[in-house]
């Protein structure tokens, strides 16, 4: 899920002034398949019963927000020698010289593929994130892992992490609850990055990334590699749909610390201060904004009951209409992602059930199933889905997806180390 979803969904049913939860990926998708395991077996039970008694680079937004340049943190030296340990474990793994080293990790039989990325200009330049007995290992490539570097990052966890591509050189790992955040290059460099406080808007909408910041919903960071220092705004653009712009509005879903699960509602907010508004959309079990449209429509998606139609409810003059279109749906739950494509249509990942991306474009009356990796028994479901740099890329565990014509036909790729 976007980090917003994330921490939307993990506020559910909880008042206003309580501490903001640890949200654990891997828990939330465990639980959910366990009680859908419940469900059946409950249902199977009910059926036999009755059978036998009757037969889911960086411009300043100010002029005196320059970047302050930051030494970089050199990457680790240290050469690993330990062995794996035998039973996995949930603790944070502890980065240190008697730790396995990174290609150990991510050559071993048992490692999955936890996250992975491309550069969205240079689909060759590539990253993954392998864990095994809850130790983690990066392998980098430039040339579609005909030859690897492997790329040890300290304290870096097995999983609750989104990787990024904010430039064709680097990627960004981002902690989906913390602020660790770290620059790794396509050379194998490791730099932490920093946080600053400063409205600073970056040229290249690449360098817009949410981030968690200790609250209800993300903040909205912008990047600057070259000084590994993470700009964030201010909190009016907490849970914005949009990143902060020249005459742009903020604007999202079920202001803090409301969500669709918790009130059965799918609302919007837009504006700041005492001109932001408040509007119920309609009654929902599920729901959530829409990300990457484009510049003047404001999009979220919702669905009535488990099993119903996704209304997509939009604006294109700033919130005083509204229109909804339907559309069938059969998977559509709260671990769906939707966005827009770069046509017009719509995007959405089940993150739930792996990487499998549906579409729907103007003029149908479904989403169409167009890409389907499952996943593994015990995925984590960190699957997204991004619209960037004119192409539409689906990620998760082992896969990523590449599509150049909006999100009607897809490269799979699964070289990952």
């Amino acid at each position: 899920m976007s980090l917003d979803q994330v921490l939307g969904d993990a506020a559910r049913g909880l008042a206003a002034d309580l501490v903001p939860p640890e949200v654990d990926l891997g828990a939330l998708h465990r639980g959910a398949r366990a009680r859908r395991r419940r469900t059946q077996a409950a249902v199977v039970a009910a059926a036999a019963l009755a059978a036998v008694t009757t037969g889911a680079l960086l411009v300043d937004g100010r002029a005196d927000s320059s970047p302050q340049p930051v030494v970089p943190v050199p990457p680790p030296t240290s050469t690993p020698t330990s062995t794996p340990t035998s039973t996995p474990t949930d603790e944070e793994p502890v980065w240190s010289p008697d730790a396995l080293s990174a290609r150990e990790v991510v050559l071993d039989e048992r490692a999955r593929a936890r996250a992975t990325a491309v550069a969205a200009g240079d689909p060759d330049t590539r990253l993954a994130v392998w864990a095994a007995d809850g130790r983690t290992g990066v392998a980098v490539t430039t040339d579609a892992y005909r030859t690897t570097t492997y790329v040890s990052v300290p304290r870096l966890q097995p999983a609750a992490y989104q990787a990024l591509s904010p430039r064709d050189d680097v990627f960004l790992l981002s902690h989906v609850n913390h602020t660790d955040e770290w620059l790794v290059g396509a050379d194998g460099s490791v730099r932490g990055v920093d946080r600053v406080r400063r409205e600073v808007l970056p040229q290249d909408e690449r360098l817009w990334f949410q981030c968690a910041d200790g609250g209800w919903r993300s903040a909205w960071c912008a990047l600057d590699p070259d000084a590994a220092t993470a700009y964030v705004w201010p909190e009016e653009w907490d849970g914005s749909a949009v990143p902060p712009g020249p005459d742009v509005v903020p604007w999202g879903a079920n202001p803090e610390p409301r969500s669709v699960g918790g009130t059965g509602r799918l609302e919007v907010w837009w504006g700041t201060g005492g001109a932001r508004q408040v509007r119920t959309l309609a009654d929902a079990s599920y729901g959530d904004y829409v990300l990457d449209c484009g510049p003047g429509l404001m999009a979220l998606w919702s669905v009535a009951a488990p099993g119903a139609s996704v209304d997509i409810h939009s604006s294109t003059d700033g919130g005083a209409t509204w229109q909804v279109t339907s559309y069938d749906a059969p998977t559509a739950d709260q671990w769906w992602k939707v966005r827009c494509a770069p046509d017009g249509s719509f995007i959405a990942v089940d993150s739930e059930r792996g990487t499998v991306v549906w579409r729907a474009a103007s003029g149908d009356d479904a989403f169409r199933q167009v890409l389907a990796a499952p996943a593994p028994a015990d995925s984590i479901g960190g699957a997204d889905v991004r619209t960037v740099a004119g192409r539409v890329l689906a990620s998760g565990e082992g896969v990523v997806g590449i599509s150049e014509d909006a999100g009607s036909t897809w490269t799979r790729l699964e070289d990952w180390r």
